[in-house]
């Protein structure tokens, strides 16, 4: 597979496109390099599966932090804000996510996204799978995807995650990952 080019599109906004969110079984031999690192960082910095975000230091996971993003759900909004939005994934998605809302995505991607941080928040669990754009060739067709649950000590019962999102230009192998 290979990796999405690093330079980022001149245009701002992407056009509607659909998804398929595809769940795998959380299993380590699943996951490629920079899932293993993020995994691992979490985990020695988890707390009975649960991980401060004040304790979250970007330089520790260097290889992931063009690929991550931190999403916020804000109950005065019921919606899901990107306080962080990575540069590499951004150039893939043809938008930086920074600072916006999952309210802002194009539709009818966008209510497939809210779904799923939405379940993300229910379960408060980890979460391995890849993501399709189903009809747009704007964007990376397929994308490697990881969520791991997050606290906020400003609202501790809010919710918070961890989100790599890794843009391939090429689809996988049908062997694939289950």
């Amino acid at each position: 597979m290979s990796i999405i080019s690093p330079v980022l599109p001149r245009t701002a906004e992407s056009e509607g496109f659909d998804l398929r969110i595809v769940q795998w079984s959380f299993l380590r031999r699943l996951m490629n390099d920079r899932q293993r690192i993020l995994y691992a960082y979490w985990l020695s910095r988890s707390r009975d599966g649960v991980f401060d975000l004040s304790a979250f230091d970007p330089l520790e996971v260097w290889p992931c932090v063009g690929y991550l993003h931190i999403v916020q759900y804000r109950a005065e909004r019921d919606d899901f804000y990107y306080r962080l939005s990575g540069e590499i994934s951004a150039r893939a998605a043809r938008r930086s996510l920074h600072k916006h809302w999952v309210e802002d995505h194009p539709e009818p991607g966008r209510s497939k996204v809210r779904a799923h941080y939405r379940q993300m928040m229910t379960s408060g669990r980890p979460w391995l799978g890849e993501v399709y754009a189903v009809d747009s060739d704007r964007i990376a067709p397929y994308w490697n995807r990881m969520v791991l649950p997050m606290v906020d000590p400003e609202d501790p019962e809010g919710f918070v995650c961890l989100v790599l999102a890794e843009p391939q230009n090429d689809l996988p192998r049908p062997e694939g990952r289950a």
